[in-house]
């Protein structure tokens, strides 16, 4: 009679080496695929190295999401939201298209929401922190070719970038002291230039990892409620805080001047630094269901705009407003509202539950006392931007925020080890 094969792989057979190589190639795909995602080269045609590696990965990463908290609610709210965009499109009057305008916004939207996937998959092969480090590289690469021609390097290149690796490292070391000192520093360089919001962020994050090194009470912790009221709260003392530092100069002559006019105008420093918001409410009281991907806004609608952004008392009659926010293209300096005009509703929704899922999970993390000063500075950056940055330019770091703050929801023998957290005494 024959011998039996047995269904176990005998590794004696196996060449030496073999093995180790089998496990280092996923490692090794991962960093190459998170490096070129950071890069986010521009190609031909709106594709750049980011769209390569998500569209020439997705049967790997697509497995993945299952494992992160949100990861299918966000992934399944994008694929609504673009089929919903496409539709809108029908139902638009004499509004104009552009298909090289939606053929552009669809790409980017894409990589994003696919790099969200890659960077989850590849922090199932490495230490969250070195996929923190890898993406941070790729980033500052691609920023630096626009240093030269750049007013301010830090607040509109740098600063992202560099806080990423900064912290990523300080991760590494799993103790609070270098994230604090590192965010500490980064907000010292970020109000010497003339970067107010990432300044308030890195203060509002050191904060955030410092209150995680409280001593631990004999009775019950925080819950999540509590852990929610306590952020309203810091968020409210530190803009406190901040615009008083602000308006009486400690912060600089030029942050000073800006302030004050800013609340001259429109009787908050928040409205008057953001006043696109403004717009948008109006623009979406006067046409609720979004305007669909490609569409170009009509004459009434930059005037429905125009007259809500009047009313907080900010000038109208300016480039910004023709030819970013309405010249040919709806540009609304905010992630989500950009969402709502391309998508429509699902587009609102699904910009909200990215809002939501940073906030559960920071809020979980700080409840268990594992936000690093990377997570806790993405996830306030993330939100931020979800709610007053450029997609063009913000929906990468929104990517990375997500990445880093989402949680694992299997079996704990699944996990793997995940070093970006810091652990506390």
């Amino acid at each position: 009679m024959s011998q039996a094969i047995s269904p176990m792989r005998d590794t004696s057979a196996i060449a030496p080496g073999t093995l180790d190589q089998q496990r280092d190639l996923p490692v090794i795909v991962a960093i190459a695929a998170v490096f070129l995602l950071g890069l986010n080269q521009q190609l031909a045609a709106g594709i750049t190295t980011g769209t390569l590696v998500v569209a020439f990965l997705s049967p790997v990463w697509i497995s993945t999401l299952r494992r992160f908290r949100f990861a299918v609610v966000i992934s399944v709210l994008a694929l609504v939201s673009l089929v919903s965009g496409i539709a809108l499109t029908q139902f638009q009057g004499d509004r104009g298209f552009d298909q090289s305008l939606a053929t552009g916004f669809a790409l980017v939207f894409l990589t994003g929401i696919g790099g969200l996937g890659l960077l989850l998959w590849a922090r199932t092969v490495m230490p969250p922190y070195q996929v923190a480090i890898v993406f941070g590289l790729g980033y500052l690469l691609r920023v630096m070719q626009d240093v030269a021609s750049s007013p301010n390097p830090w607040k509109y290149q740098l600063s992202v970038p560099i806080a990423i690796i900064v912290l990523a490292f300080a991760a590494k070391t799993r103790a609070a002291l270098p994230a604090v000192a590192s965010l500490v520093g980064l907000g010292i360089i970020s109000v010497a230039f003339d970067s107010r919001s990432f300044f308030g962020f890195c203060l509002l994050a050191a904060v955030l990892v410092m209150w995680q090194r409280r001593p631990r009470s004999t009775g019950r912790g925080m819950n999540k409620l509590a852990v929610f009221g306590l952020i309203c709260a810091a968020l409210f003392a530190l803009y406190s805080i901040g615009t008083t530092l602000l308006v009486e100069g400690y912060l600089g002559q030029a942050n000073q001047q800006r302030t004050v006019q800013q609340i001259e105008d429109s009787g908050s420093l928040l409205v008057g630094g953001r006043p696109e918001w403004a717009g948008t409410v109006r623009l979406m009281i006067d046409h609720p269901i979004g305007f669909g991907l490609g569409t170009m806004p009509a004459a009434e609608d930059v005037l429905t705009a125009k007259a809500g952004i009047r009313a907080i008392g900010t000038d109208t009659e300016n480039g910004y407003v023709n030819n970013y926010m309405f010249g040919g293209h709806f540009k609304l300096h905010s992630i989500v509202a950009d969402f709502w005009a391309t998508f429509g509703i699902p587009g609102l929704v699904l910009g909200l539950t990215m809002i939501a899922a940073l906030g559960y999970c920071l809020i979980d993390r700080l409840t268990t006392r594992t936000a690093s000063g990377l997570v806790c500075l993405f996830a306030v950056l993330g939100i931020w931007d979800l709610a007053f940055g450029p997609i063009y330019k913000n929906l990468p770091d929104v990517m990375l925020a997500l990445a880093v703050t989402l949680t694992m929801v299997t079996r704990s023998s699944e996990a793997p080890s995940d070093e970006l957290e810091p652990t506390h005494a």
